[in-house]
């Protein structure tokens, strides 16, 4: 008997497979398969008749209680009839074989074992010579998807890979609670082609029809095909009540894009596309959006446009990168952010950035702009019109001389905003080689480090020439030297039957560059840097070439680590250090004070994962010259790995370049840099399917919510539902007032995401805004 007798009933999984993929229609296969943490170990499938090894691979076996054979050629078998090869295996009380015909009944009690299926039926019938096959109301589970339905009947043609089904439907609900069923009159599946239709698709939740539609096609494998993909509903305070219906259009293997109208109650009906392609080194992805004539607003048209383009080139030693936005007006991210977690942003980049590297160097060329999608921005950031750079990166050797060159050339300008006055703009040079002489051993290094830094600017503007602000040609040449060192310590402990390790690590590093006035120069791209515990160490204290620091100093610092050994990893840390200056610091920024203290605020760092399902964090500075902290933050986590999360931090910083400042700010405006803020965020289960989330932001000193959100999840074997409200201050008032105040603007939504599991999610992405909003919150555990 041959093999195709089986295989013609693999039919029933490929008709469940179809179905998961109309649900999924075009989207990309990127669900997890452990989601069934709540549904039975199994369906109760009875176990799989056993296979005679001994036998060839092409034949099957054929057992039974009795068996009758004619001299029509007509064989009947009855009883327990078990036929079983080595991928497939069916049962039925009766079998009847027709030689001549090469056709085969079954009866009674069918069953069938497959890789990927189990399915019963009353009857089937099997044309051997032809490789096709049907079976009458058929039952079947899918146990690795958890899909299970039931069929009036189920074809497939082998030879011509056809497969249609009758009246059947899909869930992957239990019996005991089906909540949704999706159910479709005529299936048809081309598996050559790997695609299939329906006719009269009808979406039940608990058996009230809750969407229909006539026609449907739908992949059969990930290869992408076009159609409707779930919409997304919510309601916010800037677009009221709103839905978005998308449609995916599969243009080609190597493209694909997808136009989603979005209907806003207090807004009108946006258009909004994305263009995705993709190359062989190469991907990028053209998003747009328009609405025509806001209904919100007296802005009229209003739009959005987008590029990003990433490609390698030259073996991968060279890429290009492009990223390229922009916006109507002003208040359009405000107005229209279309993820949950959205935030008002002041400036949209636009910048084309081309690498290329050789085995002992470096380049770069950088085209960057802004377009400002802030209506309280006076200045615009400079333009980048062109940046060149180019760097050596030798390996270093031990013991060896270790040459390194970095340089820039750059182009700086920008445009007037309103009544800003003109402002100085041209091109800067920057170079600065040095060499260092690293001397390593085991127990410890030392190396010292020389090197010169020299800047040539070529200006113009308004404020250039005589009795002006700046020369057109000023330039800066300044030598600097450092010597960094460390020893290192460590000593083996037992604690609990444990292998533990501590080490002690030291560290001394010297820096001096020479004080010379550079308030000729202008400031393009530079500032201070937040003072941190890898700052003790840096070169420069401003981020830009505009400034180089003055610096006679030395940073003492110590790092004591805890390792287990036994699993080979880090349970703690703490570091602490102090910079210690020899001269006051001259070198300054245009309106902040030379600073005259003898030492830095002392930098401390903490973190440990030493108990179990905990990690605990902190970071303090103190300033020994004032007495009093400048920064605390402190944050400690508990996530046990199955849904209990809890996140509790406080952060405090005073703004010390505020003390610098030639006019300090007004003591009733609280600066950014100037917070204290606690941050509480949990998700937490309160029975094995309902859990809660929620975050809350909240200033002190101002006694006021930055932003609040709570929710509720439900999840169930086969669907989940989670439903979030949020507050929260518009992110533009805090940036452009600097300040915490009573007429804060706020922004509030409410948003729902129903998932049918193994089919598909309708609503918002509030499992990724939780995500990033709750640290250690994973959607897959619920």
């Amino acid at each position: 008997m041959q093999p195709p007798l089986l295989s013609r009933l693999v039919a029933g999984s490929l008709l469940l497979l179809c179905l998961c993929a109309h649900a999924a229609l075009a989207q990309d296969r990127t669900g997890n398969q452990d989601r069934w943490p709540l549904c039975p170990g199994d369906f109760g499938i009875p176990p799989r008749p056993a296979f005679d090894t001994s036998l060839d691979p092409e034949e099957v076996e054929i057992n039974a209680d009795d068996a009758d054979i004619t001299e029509g050629g007509i064989a009947d078998f009855w009883g327990d009839v078990v036929v079983t090869g080595r991928d497939q295996a069916a049962r039925a009380d009766h079998m009847r074989y027709y030689q001549s015909q090469e056709r085969g009944e079954l009866e009674g009690n069918v069953e069938l074992w497959d890789a990927d299926l189990y399915m019963t039926s009353d009857s089937g019938e099997m044309e051997l010579d032809e490789d096709h096959g049907t079976f009458y109301n058929a039952n079947y589970w899918l146990p690795v998807n958890r899909g299970r339905g039931e069929a009036d009947s189920i074809y497939h043609n082998e030879r011509e890979q056809i497969s249609r089904g009758e009246v059947i439907d899909y869930t992957t609900c239990p019996t005991s609670s089906e909540i949704w069923k999706i159910s479709a009159s005529k299936l048809t599946l081309d598996h050559e082609e790997e695609w299939g239709s329906a006719r009269n698709v009808v979406l039940r939740i608990r058996d009230v029809p809750v969407f229909y539609t006539p026609y449907a096609s739908f992949p059969l494998s990930d290869k992408r095909k076009s159609g409707f993909l779930p919409p997304s509903f919510g309601t916010g305070s800037r677009t009221g009540a709103e839905l978005i219906t998308p449609y995916y259009w599969n243009i080609a293997p190597q493209m694909d894009a997808t136009i989603s109208p979005r209907f806003m109650a207090d807004r009108g009906i946006m258009l909004m596309g994305e263009y995705r392609y993709l190359f062989e080194d190469g991907h990028g992805e053209i998003d747009g959006e328009f609405l025509p004539s806001d209904g919100g607003s007296n802005l009229g048209n209003r739009s959005i446009f987008g590029i990003q383009h990433y490609q390698e080139f030259a073996n991968n030693r060279g890429s290009v990168d492009i990223d390229f936005a922009e916006a109507s007006d002003r208040f359009y991210l405000e107005d229209f952010g279309t993820s949950l977690d959205v935030s008002s942003t002041r400036f949209l980049r636009q910048r084309a950035l081309t690498r290329y590297s050789g085995s002992w160097w470096h380049a770069s060329a950088n085209v960057q702009s802004f377009d400002i999608v802030d209506s309280n921005v006076t200045t615009e950031p400079f333009k980048r019109l062109p940046q060149l750079r180019f760097g050596t990166r030798f390996l270093p050797e031990n013991w060896s001389p270790h040459f390194q060159l970095e340089s820039e050339a750059v182009y700086f300008t920008r445009d007037e905003i309103g009544t800003a006055v003109n402002d100085v703009k041209g091109a800067r040079y920057d170079l600065m080689p040095s060499v260092s002489y690293p001397m390593r051993q085991l127990g410890g290094y030392i190396e010292p480090k020389v090197g010169i830094r020299f800047t040539q600017y070529d200006l113009h503007g308004d404020d250039i020439g005589p009795g002006q602000s700046f020369d057109d040609d000023p330039s800066r040449t300044l030598p600097f030297a450092s010597v960094d060192s460390g020893l290192f310590f460590e000593r083996d402990f037992s604690l609990g039957g444990r292998d533990y390790q501590q080490t002690l690590e030291p560290r001394l590093f010297y820096l001096y560059v020479p004080d010379e006035d550079q308030s000729d120069l202008p400031v393009f791209d530079t500032n201070f840097y937040d003072i941190s515990f890898a700052q003790l160490f840096r070169e420069n204290r401003f981020s830009g070439a505009d400034r180089f620091g003055d610096a006679n100093q030395v940073t003492l610092a110590v790092t004591s680590r805890i390792l287990d050994l036994q699993r080979g990893r880090e349970l703690g840390r703490f570091s602490i250090g102090q910079t210690y200056f020899f001269d006051d610091r001259d070198v300054t920024l245009p309106g902040f004070r030379r600073e005259t203290d003898d030492v830095s605020p002392i930098v401390a760092e903490l973190a440990t994962t030493i108990i179990p399902d905990w990690e605990a964090a902190a970071t303090i500075h103190w300033d020994p010259n004032d007495s009093r902290t400048e920064k605390l933050a402190t944050r400690i986590s508990y996530n046990d790995g199955e849904g209990r999360v809890l996140n509790l931090a406080y952060r405090m910083r005073r703004d010390r370049r505020d003390e610098l400042r030639v006019t300090p700010r007004s003591n009733n405006r609280v600066n950014l840099l100037s917070v204290e803020q606690t941050d509480v965020s949990f998700s937490w289960p309160l029975t094995r399917e309902w859990s809660v989330v929620g975050r809350w932001n909240y200033a002190l000193p101002e006694s006021k919510t930055l932003e609040i959100f709570g929710g509720v999840q439900y999840d169930s074997c086969c669907w989940a539902i989670r439903a979030v409200a949020r507050r929260f201050i518009n992110a533009t008032t805090l940036v452009t007032n600097n300040r915490i105040g009573a007429d804060d603007e706020f922004s509030t939504g409410i948003f729902l995401q129903f998932e049918m599991k193994g089919l598909t999610g309708l609503g918002r992405g509030t499992g990724d805004f939780l995500k990033r909003s709750i640290r250690g919150y994973d959607p897959d555990q619920f």
